[in-house]
Order: structure tokens, then C-alpha cells, then sequence
């Protein structure tokens, strides 16, 4: 039997709504900003009522200031708050935002499941290969539980991505999720008419 503790708005999607807000008044353009934030609050609704089991989950290969390793990670990643999941390397800890970790504090957090940002992947498959031993103590690596997710932080932060990556952890995790309808229909809602043809120029495919 799982337990699914209540859950709470992303800070950086708060903060983004309230961003959405001011700019519709700003630019007088308030009902598209505030059909934007509605759209995202729905979203929010709907990811948190997903049960996912509460497994120790850990995210690495963030951009950060270009690309980096399976040691780039954040404390509050805002796609696992959108499901009640913690990064298990900062349990108990009031840690926010990037971090470069040591891998050593991986190896004794021993993950069981590892996600890793696609904009970092080639980069973390150089590390595993220079290191194969190493990382093959992680019992990830051991039991095949590393999954790749898309970016959305590559210099600004994009909002309909990383909602999409909500759905992709979720479907990962076993929730019954079809994650290409769900990210068809948050880029139509970003993006209208032309949200599906960008959906398709992504540089990598959702798994």
C-alpha cells in the first residue's frame, strides 16, 4: 500500500501565473494571460491527482550554464513537487535550486529510480563508460530504472515542457498516462494551431 501526502503548487509556477498576469496587463492582452494561468492551474489539478508510488527518485544531467553530468541536479525540481515526489538526495533538507552534488553522496543515496535530463544524456553516457564500475553499484543501473525526460531549462525556462516531463515521470512510475496526447494538448494550449508541428521539431522524441 502506497501513501499520496498532499501536494502543492510548484513555486516556479506560481511564480509564473502571477509573471502571466501582470504581463496581460501590461500589454493588454489580460484574458489570453489569464486563459494561460487557468490552463496551468488545471494542469497542476490534474497531475496532482495522479498516484504514483513513492519511490526514491533522483533527477541528474540538468543544464546548467551549458551541459552537464548525472552530478547536476536541483532540490526543488518542479516536475517530481507536481507529483508529491522529493529528489532523495535532499530528504530531510530545506535545499533549494541547482546543485552539483558529489557522487559519492549518490552512491550512498542509491536512488531506485534515475532520471536523466535528455540535454545532458550524451554527457552522463560518457561519464557511465569512463566509470562503468561505479555507476553499476547504483541499483538504477543494476535494475535498467534510469529514464530520460525532456529539458526545460536551457537558458529560459519553458513552462509547457516542463509540465510534459510531469506526465513523463508519472507514466514512467506506472501511472496510466498517454504522455504524447497530454503534450499535444499542453503545446496547443502554449502555442494554438502551431503548438503540434513545434511539438514535433523537439530534438528528441518522449518516451
Amino acid at each position: 500500500v502506497h501513501s499520496f501526502p498532499t501536494r502543492r503548487s510548484s513555486d516556479l509556477l506560481s511564480s509564473m501565473k502571477n509573471s502571466l498576469l501582470l504581463l496581460g496587463k501590461i500589454t493588454q492582452t489580460l484574458p489570453r494571460a489569464e486563459a494561460l494561468s487557468g490552463f496551468i492551474a488545471k494542469q497542476e489539478e490534474k497531475l496532482s491527482l495522479l498516484q504514483v508510488p513513492q519511490k526514491r527518485v533522483y533527477i541528474g544531467g540538468l543544464g546548467y550554464k551549458g551541459v552537464q553530468g548525472i552530478n547536476s541536479t536541483e532540490a526543488n525540481y518542479p516536475p517530481f513537487e507536481l507529483l508529491g515526489l522529493k529528489n532523495c538526495l535532499f530528504e530531510n533538507k530545506e535545499a533549494i535550486g541547482h546543485h552539483f552534488v558529489d557522487i559519492e553522496a549518490l552512491l550512498k543515496s542509491n536512488p531506485d529510480i534515475i532520471f536523466i535530463d535528455m540535454f545532458g544524456k550524451a554527457k552522463v553516457e560518457q561519464e557511465y563508460n569512463a566509470q562503468k564500475p561505479l555507476f553499476d553499484t547504483l541499483s538504477a543501473y543494476q535494475k535498467g530504472s534510469i529514464k530520460e525526460v525532456i529539458g526545460y531549462n536551457f537558458y529560459s525556462t519553458n513552462i509547457e515542457n516542463l509540465l510534459v516531463i510531469a506526465y513523463q515521470i508519472a507514466s514512467h512510475m506506472g501511472a496510466s498516462v498517454d504522455v504524447a496526447y497530454e503534450a499535444k494538448e499542453i503545446y496547443k494550449a502554449f502555442y494554438g494551431e502551431k503548438g503540434v508541428s513545434l511539438l514535433a521539431k523537439l530534438p528528441y522524441g518522449l518516451h
